[in-house]
């Protein structure tokens, strides 16, 4: 179950990063 649940959170973790980036090169352009 903890092996789950560090791959969620490491999942979440990157569309979280992905999505951060992806705003700051829309608000960049």
């Amino acid at each position: 179950m903890e092996a789950v649940r560090s791959l969620v959170f490491v999942g979440a973790v990157l569309l979280g990063v992905t999505g951060a980036s992806g705003r700051e090169v829309c608000l960049g352009t």
